[in-house]
């Protein structure tokens, strides 16, 4: 799990790094070779929430899932 714009903020530039990330590893995983297992295909999944329902830190967050 990551977080941007936490401890340090990032002007709002949330999404573009999250995503921007997420590119980096599928392109990294798509070169990785498991050792053990050669002919096998790392996989790798990435979901993106935003808001303040998916910010465990807001208060808005206890109101989303009362």
């Amino acid at each position: 799990m990551v977080v941007s714009g936490l401890p340090k903020p990032n002007a709002g530039r949330h999404i573009y790094e999250v995503c921007s990330m997420a590119v980096d590893l599928l392109d990294l995983v798509s070169r990785f070779t498991i050792r053990h297992r050669p002919d096998e295909m790392l996989k790798l999944r990435i979901g993106v929430h935003s808001g303040p329902c998916a910010d465990r830190s807001n208060q808005k967050y206890e109101q989303c899932h009362r």
